[in-house]
């Protein structure tokens, strides 16, 4: 099978959305312009902002790689490197693509399950350099950082980790203290609870005055979760409640909190939308530098890139919802996603295509929308997900749309 070079594919993504968006348009009830045969169709201002916002996607791929998904590709892109990665980040876009183009383009990119099957990878081949991409909240790092010990035990050179571990309670603070989020409580994620304890959340009560509960996934916790969220809302109460009493304690895994403190140190990072958050992520400690890919490949600390147009940041900040965005189903969908929250099968946009479609005609065109009080899960989907690249909610809110 031949494949399209990628500059005419970009191109046919373009007449692509100018078809679907001017037909969109038309069925919206916007009368068309007069065209004869030698003069081309004008563009609504909305449309002509879109396509600009496609050709500067194009551009962007030009310029200098500073994402931490650019990074990756990056260092996939080596040719005596092996990258290894959970499954979900292969379809998370960078400035120069995803690492499923990476790996279609030749690069050794390989889906693994576990942190050590990287180390073990490493240990097969001697002659590559094995990178895992270390991704996630407090959830994953206790793995990453069993295989981080488990190469220092064996004595491996040829294995390391690309660090984008972040903790949850700083990017909560800062959402908080941003002013400009209406938050009347939040639904804390398990799977971080699990590791971290429920005490973690005590400041978001005792400091914020706001209720907070822990859930479980399934469907009934989290309608348990939102009940009872909405309750003490609705009553001003401010209090931490477990509603997941059979995996989260209040002291956490200690052995897992030991593990972290041991391979890891608070280190700043960037966050989608919100940017540069003092001691809210995680890098490797002196003793384990080593094994920083990082220091090992010369790359620098990494950004935050949001694509143009693209609304992720507000999504995820609870400042719009997906339908705000002028790309969210035409140019950007689950099978083109353009941001990191479509990526994801937990990423908000991708949910809201997938369920809140009510809101979209069947032509595609955005309808009036009601001011409504809406309930959002919060923190973070699935903690090893691409929303640790800000796919998915930090931390998404209850509150109400302002008129």
């Amino acid at each position: 099978m031949r494949l399209i070079p990628r500059g005419l594919a970009m191109m046919l993504v373009s007449v692509w959305a100018v078809l679907v968006l001017g037909g969109t348009a038309l069925a919206a009830g916007t009368a068309p312009d007069t065209v004869t045969e030698k003069a081309a169709p004008r563009l609504s201002p909305g449309m002509e902002q879109l396509l600009n916002d496609i050709r500067t996607l194009r551009r962007t791929r030009l310029e200098q790689l500073n994402a931490e998904i650019d990074q990756m590709i990056e260092l996939a892109g080596h040719e005596q490197v092996t990258l290894c990665t959970y499954g979900d980040m292969m379809r998370v876009v960078g400035r120069s693509g995803t690492l499923a183009d990476a790996r279609a383009a030749g690069a050794d990119v390989r889906v693994i399950y576990s942190a050590l099957d990287a180390v073990r990878l490493a240990v097969e081949r001697p002659t590559r350099q094995v990178v895992f991409i270390a991704i996630g909240f407090e959830t994953t790092t206790p793995a990453t950082a069993v295989a981080v010990r488990e190469a220092a035990a064996r004595g491996l050179k040829n294995f390391s980790v690309l660090t984008s571990h972040k903790m949850i309670l700083p990017a909560m603070r800062a959402l908080l203290d941003s002013g400009d989020v209406r938050v009347a409580g939040f639904v804390l994620p398990g799977h971080v609870s699990i590791i971290t304890g429920s005490d973690l959340f005590r400041p978001i009560v005792d400091e914020y005055h706001l209720p907070c509960i822990i859930t479980g996934f399934e469907g009934e916790q989290i309608l348990a979760a939102l009940a009872r969220l909405t309750e003490l809302a609705a009553a001003q109460e401010a209090t931490l409640e477990n509603l997941y009493p059979q995996a989260v304690t209040r002291p956490g895994n200690r052995v897992a909190q030991r593990l972290i403190e041991m391979v890891f140190e608070p280190a700043d990072v960037c966050w989608r939308g919100l940017g540069n958050l003092p001691a809210s992520g995680l890098r490797l400690r002196t003793d384990y530098a080593r094994y920083d890919a990082r220091l090992r490949f010369g790359l620098p600390a990494a950004g935050n890139h949001e694509p143009p147009g693209c609304r992720c940041g507000d999504v995820i900040t609870a400042r719009a919802t997906p339908a705000d965005c002028r790309l969210f189903g035409t140019v950007c969908t689950p099978v083109h996603a353009i941001g990191p929250c479509m990526v994801s099968s937990e990423g908000t946009c991708q949910a809201w295509f997938r369920y809140h479609r009510a809101e979209t005609s069947k032509s595609g065109s955005q309808v009036a929308r009601k001011p409504v009080r809406r309930a959002i899960s919060v923190s973070a989907g699935r903690a090893r997900s691409a929303s640790m690249l800000s796919s998915a909610p930090i931390c998404e809110t209850l509150h109400e749309e302002a008129p």
